[in-house]
C-alpha cells in the first residue's frame, strides 16, 4: 500500500546506463517530465526507466529468506498549476495505468500524496538517501507533504466517484504539488542483471470536473508491527483505530460538520489473507460493517475501492474502527511479518468519506498497534 518524483521542469535521476529519451551527463539524468491534461483528464506517469537491469539503482530491498534484492521505490513530484490555471476542480475518476513487460507487472503499489512546493528541494540527490527518503515516506515526516490523496494496489480497477463527491484540486486545495510514489516488486526468484530488466512508466489518468457540491477525502491506518504465525489455516489479526487517533486525522472535519459519511473503502492485504472486513464501533459496541471481502482473493480486482451502501453509518466523535484480516499460513514454515516483499503481509483499510474541509492539511495516515478497543500495545503514531 502504504505505502515518487516528476517535476514540471527538470528532475535529476541518478542512473548509470543510457535509456532512450534521457540525457546522460556524468551519471546524472536530466529530463523534463510533464503532467499532461486533455479534455479534463490529467495524466501523471513516471518517466520511463529500466528497473531490474544490470545497472539498476532502484531495487535495494532484500527478501527476508532468499536475500535476493527484489523490491524498491522511486518518487517524482508534479506541479499541476500550469495545467489548472487557477481553476478549482474535483477529481471524479482515477484510472491506474500500469506498464507491463509481456504478462509481467512489477508495480506492487502506487500512491499519490499532497505536497507543498518545498518538496522540490527536499528530494535527496544521493541515490541511497533518495531511496530511503522515498521508501520510508520521509516526505511525510517533514513539512513537504501532508496527506495521502490516492492508493493503487496491484490489480486494482478504475474508481469513479459518486456524482456529488470528489477530491479537490486547485489553489484552494491546500497543496501545490502531487507526489507519485511507486513500489516495485520483481518476480519471485528474479536476479538483478540476469535479464534486461523491465521498462516502466506507470502512473494514473485522473478525470476532473468543475467543482462538485461536496469535497471528499480519505484516511488510512495500518499495523506495521504485525506478526503472523506459520502453519495456521485461520489466523485472525485485528487492527484497531481508537477514537482519539481517529480524531487526529478527521477531527477537523468532525468539528466542522458534526459527522462524516464513509462512501467507499479499499480493504488491503496480500495473498495469504482469505477474508477482510472493517467494523465501526460506538460506545464500545459494533454498529456497522464497512464492507467485507469473504472470501478475499488477494492481488487483482479485490484491491479496488468499492462503494458502501447508502445506509452506511456516519462517523462521529468518540467512534472507533477495527479492521479484520484472516490469514491462511498453512503452507508457511516461518512466521510472516509486515513488509513490501514476497512472503510479507499487510492489514490496513483506506476509507473514502465526505464532507471534507478544504483547509484540513493534517496527516490522514495512522500507524497503530492496537488489536481492539482497550487493547493498545503501544501508543499509535501518525505516519507523518
Amino acid at each position: 500500500m502504504v505505502k515518487i518524483f516528476l517535476l514540471l521542469g527538470i528532475t535529476q535521476v541518478f542512473f548509470i546506463r543510457y535509456v532512450e529519451g534521457l540525457q546522460f551527463s556524468g551519471g546524472v539524468f536530466r529530463k523534463t517530465a510533464e503532467a499532461k491534461m486533455s479534455n479534463g483528464t490529467i495524466v501523471i506517469r513516471a518517466p520511463e526507466m529500466l528497473i531490474g537491469g544490470k545497472d539498476d539503482v532502484v531495487i535495494n530491498l532484500r527478501n527476508r529468506e532468499t536475500r535476493l534484492k527484489e523490491a524498491g521505490f522511486r518518487c517524482h513530484s508534479y506541479d499541476l498549476a500550469p495545467l489548472l490555471l487557477d481553476k478549482e476542480l474535483h477529481i471524479t475518476q482515477v484510472k491506474p495505468i500500469v506498464t507491463k513487460s509481456g504478462s509481467t507487472d512489477i508495480v506492487h503499489h502506487m500512491d499519490l500524496f499532497a505536497c507543498r512546493s518545498k518538496v522540490d528541494t527536499d528530494i535527496p540527490t544521493n541515490i541511497q538517501e533518495r531511496n530511503y527518503w522515498c521508501g520510508t515516506n520521509q516526505f511525510m515526516k517533514t513539512s513537504s507533504c501532508s496527506q495521502m490523496l490516492w492508493v493503487y494496489d496491484k490489480g486494482a480497477l478504475t474508481y469513479k466517484f459518486p456524482e456529488n463527491a470528489g477530491i479537490r484540486l486547485g489553489k484552494n486545495s491546500g497543496y501545490e504539488r502531487i507526489l507519485l510514489q511507486t513500489h516495485y516488486l520483481l518476480p519471485k526468484g528474479y536476479k538483478i542483471g540476469s535479464e534486461d530488466g523491465f521498462l516502466d512508466s506507470s502512473g494514473f489518468e485522473i478525470l476532473t470536473e468543475s467543482q462538485r457540491s461536496t469535497d471528499s477525502h480519505l484516511f488510512a491506518f495500518i499495523d506495521t508491527k504485525m506478526v503472523i504465525p506459520a502453519r495456521q489455516d485461520k489466523h485472525h489479526v485485528s487492527v484497531h483505530l481508537s477514537s482519539s487517533e481517529l480524531s487526529k486525522i478527521v477531527g477537523n472535519d468532525l468539528k466542522q460538520f458534526g459527522e462524516i459519511k464513509p462512501f467507499a473503502v479499499h480493504l488491503h492485504a496480500h495473498n495469504y489473507a482469505t477474508s477482510l472486513w472493517l467494523d465501526h464501533h460506538r460506545n464500545g459496541k459494533k454498529i456497522d460493517e464497512y464492507g467485507a471481502l469473504k472470501p478475499f482473493k488477494g492481488y487483482g480486482p479485490d484491491q479496488s475501492f468499492f462503494n458502501l451502501p447508502p445506509n452506511a453509518t456516519t462517523i462521529r466523535s468518540g467512534d472507533s474502527l477495527t479492521f479484520n484480516c484472516v490469514y491462511d499460513t498453512s503452507s508457511r514454515q516461518r512466521m510472516i511479518r509486515f513488509g513490501v516483499g514476497h512472503g510479507d503481509e499487510m492489514c490496513g483499510p483506506v476509507v473514502l468519506y465526505m464532507p471534507h474541509s478544504k483547509d484540513h492539511i493534517e496527516s490522514n495516515m495512522i500507524e497503530t498497534s492496537c488489536s481492539g478497543p482497550g487493547y493498545c500495545r503501544t501508543n499509535p503514531r501518525r505516519l507523518g
